[in-house]
């Protein structure tokens, strides 16, 4: 995932021709494919980080000529060799990024539950002490906090927004809420495509007991990153329909 994120804050494209300085951390997930360097780990991550990188690259480019200015050397290291819980090879100013993008989208699914078992009946005391119980006493937490750059935080990101927007809309009935859910569910295959298998009964669901209009905007929503998941395979295998 950081090797997409990396290229598309640094290169605004999805691969990279040249090598990355971080290759020999990075195992099997990065390799050399008719000239480029991919990997098969889908975009959907660095949409999520696109903007914690580029304020960490901003601030990483601030210290370092601070740092060539008042210590005389010629260049700063790109690589953080210390020991880091989720993967090595990256500054310690993208690690650190990463981090606190990981806890942000968590605090915002924290939301989304409570809100999603609120507009389902159940009390506020119950709603947050059931939220809590299921954090702590899930494997979440260590993604959170140690492998922040792994899916499974921002999966569950979207899939409780997926959920919030769908129930919201069954509540409030307002259009708005079926376009946001369409976004989350192309973020949410985006991220893993295997997810599409979470949208098959909704999509049936919104077909059978929705208007038109309202199944064209959840259409609408989920468009943007089925493009966005064609154009990084063509980068990606110079093929629309491969996935890696």
């Amino acid at each position: 995932y950081y090797h997409v994120a990396k290229n598309l804050v640094d290169n605004g494209t999805f691969t990279s021709s040249s090598e990355p300085d971080y290759l020999p951390y990075t195992g099997h997930a990065v390799s050399q494919y008719k000239g480029n360097y991919v990997t098969v780990y889908q975009a959907g991550n660095a949409i999520l980080w696109w903007p914690f990188l580029t304020a960490s690259k901003l601030v990483e480019r601030a210290v370092c000529n601070q740092s060539i200015n008042n210590l005389g050397i010629s260049s700063c290291p790109s690589i953080y060799n210390d020991y880091y819980m989720s993967f090595n090879g990256h500054s310690v100013y993208d690690g650190i990024a990463i981090l606190i993008a990981s806890i942000f989208y968590s605090i915002i699914t924290i939301f989304f539950i409570v809100s999603i078992l609120l507009d389902l009946g159940f009390s506020t005391k119950v709603s947050y002490a059931s939220t809590a119980i299921v954090y702590f006493s899930s494997y979440i937490i260590a993604y959170i906090f140690q492998s922040p750059s792994y899916s499974h935080v921002y999966e569950l990101f979207a899939v409780s927004g997926l959920l919030f927007c769908v129930i919201r809309f069954s509540k409030l009935f307002r259009k708005k809420f079926m376009f946001l859910g369409g976004i989350f569910s192309g973020l949410l295959v985006l991220i893993r495509p295997v997810n599409i298998v979470i949208l098959i009964p909704i999509l049936f669901f919104n077909l059978r007991h929705r208007s038109l209009k309202s199944n064209f905007l959840f259409i609408l929503g989920g468009i943007p990153f089925a493009l966005i998941y064609l154009l990084y395979n063509f980068q990606s295998y110079a093929c629309f329909a491969c996935s890696g």
